[in-house]
């Protein structure tokens, strides 16, 4: 501990309090401790007497990265002394206006209906209050803004109030110098550059932000052209439930800069739009086309539309405008329903290899379609086509939303992708494990349900021995016994990079290829007299989950994950019934947190 970059090392990995008792040691083990300490900053509306004094911000303000705004009184005050700030969290509370009634009393006491015009008249005064109070709050923040010349990242947290569109274009419209922007010339520089078409979305001549988060944000006509002009300076950004009224198609809306179809995004990498309300997909997918240097994206089909109106734009931008994909996700509810050749239409979209994919609402039926027009005469399943495309460069995917892939096609992945770290599916059976015979499954060529269907799984060896996260629900083990289970173990535990392994039904998600009766006591026996011990390799677990299962663990089994688990910080599940106590009492001594049902 005598050396700075040691005691600099542990630091991350120590609360604040056993922060703050390290740097109370020495003067030398303070100068090593004290940034951590004052590493986040909180500007707590319900606590303003808790603030630190002057002195103490002027000494140390230098060290704060991450601020946290609940409340702007004396904001400027304090933070003239935090050059610094990387990041801000905006947790404003919400604003409400006053309560109108819909009736009233004359001077007789009688009740009447008001009028309609004093009606409207009144809900404009209150609008026009609501947005003076928001105008007021992110004044001083734009101020901030512009004087922290490190901020590259801001989160808008759940109902805290929506920027006012004075924020987002003073912020948007601050040039990318080395010092810092003079406030007064920010509504100037506007004005100047609306008449200049493009140079708004020069990347090089505006201040860029590296990642910034919209969540449960509604944006009005007015707010909205401000937002989509400062989303252009932004590389990552994520509008999550975020809900705003812009229309781009047809363009009737005039942009007080200009018009939607001119716009630009040159510096967007990183797009969610998986949660986003208010704005039609046509309208999304033409933002895409906008977006050269797009990397990642999370897309999500509108369900007013019918598939087709939206599947075929949307591969057409993704191939023609967003050659630099590599993290594709992409979601469908199960009503709308993808034909097999639709799925194999979007899994041809991106021009290059995908590294990270999530779908949704995929179903990989069995029947090959015919290529697209680059080979007419090829057929191929979707699934097939997935693996001839991506198998080498997938790193991450996730399936656990597509609910009728099979228990052979998870065995196909994990006998394919031989660089995968992470993979959540959703089912795998025992007999696709370890090649054993199965007379459980319904004969899909059957006309009587019930039929089923003699099949043999192929127990390959799994090539997916890099992966850090697992999550998959290994079935068909009821009734079997602890010799079969130590075989699944035995494959487990040939995966000695995993960090996180989940065998358990997550999220209570029945699936399709087991009974419906009796689920909970289907799955692996996580016990040393089943095989858990083969697991002692695993030295990197972190998080283990059994969830969804009825698991009859002892005290020996929690403490053996204990001592060679040594990073062991989270276990779900039912471990035990009906009392769990004791084996949850063991697993807390070890500051080991215990998540689930336990009744």
């Amino acid at each position: 501990m005598d050396l700075p970059e040691i005691r600099t090392h542990l630091a991350h990995f120590l609360n604040h309090k056993d922060t703050v008792a390290c740097a109370m040691v020495c003067r030398d083990w303070h100068q090593s401790f004290v940034a951590y300490i004052w590493h986040t900053g909180c500007f707590d509306r319900k606590a303003t007497e808790k603030r630190p004094p002057k002195t103490a911000m002027v000494k140390n303000g230098h060290f704060i990265r991450v601020m946290i705004m609940e409340t702007v009184d004396r904001v400027e005050e304090y933070l003239q002394y935090c050059p610094n700030i990387e990041k801000i969290f905006f947790r404003f509370p919400e604003i409400k206006g006053r309560i109108m009634v819909t009736y009233g009393t004359d001077e007789d006491g009688e009740v009447y209906v008001r009028d309609e015009e004093d009606f409207e008249i009144e809900a404009r005064q209150i609008a026009d209050e609501i947005e003076e109070i928001r105008n007021q709050l992110w004044q001083p923040v734009a101020r901030l803004v512009l004087q922290s010349p490190k901020l590259t990242e801001m989160h808008f947290c759940p109902y805290s109030p929506t920027p006012s569109a004075s924020f987002l274009k003073r912020v948007s419209m601050q040039k990318a110098i080395s010092g810092l922007a003079k406030e007064s010339n920010n509504d100037k520089q506007g004005d100047q550059h609306q008449q200049t078409n493009g140079s708004l979305f020069s990347p090089n001549t505006y201040r860029a932000f590296k990642r910034v988060v919209f969540f449960r944000q509604e944006f009005d006509e007015a707010q909205s052209p401000w937002l989509m002009l400062f989303l252009s300076r932004c590389k990552e950004v994520k509008l999550m439930e975020t809900r705003h009224n812009l229309s781009l198609e047809p363009f009737t809306y005039v942009a007080p800069f200009l018009p939607p179809e001119e716009w630009s995004f040159p510096l967007t990498a990183s797009l969610d739009l998986a949660r986003i309300m208010g704005l039609p997909s046509l309208q999304q997918i033409h933002l895409l086309t906008r977006m050269p240097e797009l990397k990642s994206l999370e897309f999500a089909l509108e369900d007013s539309l019918p598939v087709l109106e939206i599947v075929d734009p949307f591969c057409a931008a993704i191939s023609q405008h967003c050659p630099l994909l590599q993290v594709f996700s992409f979601a469908a509810t199960p009503s709308q329903s993808l034909t097999e050749a639709q799925q194999v239409q979007v899994i041809e979209a991106p021009q290059m290899a995908i590294r990270k994919l999530c779908l949704e609402g995929f179903d990989f039926g069995l029947e090959p379609v015919a290529m697209p027009s680059s080979h007419p005469h090829l057929k191929i399943s979707a699934f097939d086509r997935l693996l001839d495309r991506f198998a080498v460069s997938l790193t991450a995917l996730d399936l656990n939303k597509c609910f009728r892939v099979s228990s052979k096609h998870t065995q196909k992945i994990l006998t394919s992708c031989p660089n995968l770290r992470q993979c959540a599916l959703l089912g795998l059976h025992v007999s696709d494990i370890l090649g054993l015979p199965r007379t459980d499954i319904p004969d899909q060529q059957g006309s009587e349900e019930g039929v089923l269907a003699q099949t043999h799984g192929e127990g390959k060896d799994w090539v997916a021995l890099k992966l850090k996260s697992l999550s998959v629900y290994i079935c068909g083990l009821k009734d079997s016994s602890p010799t079969v289970h130590a075989q699944v173990f035995a494959r487990l535990a040939r995966l000695t990079h995993l960090q996180r392994l989940n065998v358990g039904n997550s999220g209570g998600l029945r699936f399709h290829e087991i009974s419906q009766d009796g689920w909970k006591q289907d799955g692996l026996d996580c016990r040393l007299r089943s095989g858990l011990g083969q697991l002692a390799a695993l030295t990197q677990m972190q998080e283990f989950s059994m969830i969804g299962l009825h698991q009859q663990l002892e005290v020996e089994d929690v403490e053996w994950m204990i001592q060679h688990w040594r990073g062991l910080q989270e276990v779900t599940g039912k471990l035990m019934s009906p009392n769990a106590g004791p084996l949850i009492q063991t697993l807390k001594r070890a500051k080991v947190q215990v998540q689930g049902s336990w009744a």
